[in-house]
């Protein structure tokens, strides 16, 4: 089975987007473009977090390996 996809949309790990015998292992992200027989995904992690939280950074904006993602408050 096939997901159809469109730009912007955010992919989970492991989606079926093409069928082929020994595919890419796809990891999640979202969809930049897609064309006939190409599609762009960024690479993308996604977090989950509590309402209320402080969410530090903006849309685009590149994290790094110890960046404060999300400050909770209790």
């Amino acid at each position: 089975m096939f997901t159809i996809i469109c730009v912007g949309q955010f992919l989970r790990e492991n989606v079926c987007i093409a069928q082929t015998k020994n595919g890419p292992h796809l990891k999640s992200g979202q969809v930049l473009s897609v064309q006939i027989d190409s599609v762009v995904i960024r690479s993308a992690n996604p977090y989950l977090a509590t309402p209320g939280a402080t969410v530090h950074g903006h849309y685009g904006e590149i994290l790094y390996e110890g960046d404060i993602l999300v400050k909770f408050i209790l």
